[in-house]
């Protein structure tokens, strides 16, 4: 039986340092914390999007990080005009974080907040209030969480894979296993089984 992660992309092919994802993690806007609401504009991000450049990937947030939490590797951040969101690319090294995507977790980006002003003028974007608008930050971990910050947020992995011969199909195969695959989730909730 083949499965299709929920979160299926076909990327570069496994290498002997882990397995490729890739992900969208943060957009420009508002960001509600437990201190307040802040703006943070891609100009901002812009500023200092570099210092995520080989940060670990971990599973769930933590403030303390020992390699044995690690799971993987930042290795590629960019910018997309097409949806707006900064996307990142690296390596998974860890079995368990694969399981965790494959099974609808999504990913969450911290950073630490070095620099912002106060919103004492009470300005508004897009016509909604906030406290503090950040000014420069430094990128700490990417986090597989199953509830991210940004809704829109995903990570994705070489995802289809064969059960009983655990390999992955050909990029030829991909439209005729997903139709299959839709066919049988389509027929199960129709039938109520």
């Amino acid at each position: 039986m083949i499965t299709l992660a929920q979160n299926a992309i076909f990327l570069d092919e496994q290498t002997e340092n882990g397995r490729p994802f890739k992900a969208r993690f943060l957009q420009a806007g508002l960001v509600k914390y437990d201190f307040g609401v802040c703006l943070l504009k891609k100009e901002t991000i812009d500023k200092f999007v570099d210092t995520f450049m080989d940060n670990p990937v971990i599973i769930g947030h933590k403030d303390i990080i020992y390699n044995e939490d690690k799971v993987g590797e930042i290795q590629h951040i960019w910018f997309s005009a097409e949806d707006g969101w900064f996307w990142c690319s690296g390596v998974l090294t860890s079995q368990e974080a694969i399981d965790l995507i494959q099974n609808g977790y999504s990913v969450s980006c911290q950073y630490r907040i070095t620099n912002y002003k106060e919103n004492r003028a009470g300005r508004l974007h897009n016509g909604n209030p906030y406290d503090k608008e950040i000014l420069d930050g430094v990128f700490e971990h990417l986090a597989i969480v199953k509830n991210p910050r940004y809704e829109e947020a995903m990570i994705a992995v070489n995802a289809i894979i064969d059960k009983k011969t655990d390999k992955k199909d050909s990029l030829g195969d991909f439209t005729e296993i997903f139709y299959e695959a839709l066919t049988e989730v389509i027929a199960e909730n129709c039938l109520g089984e």
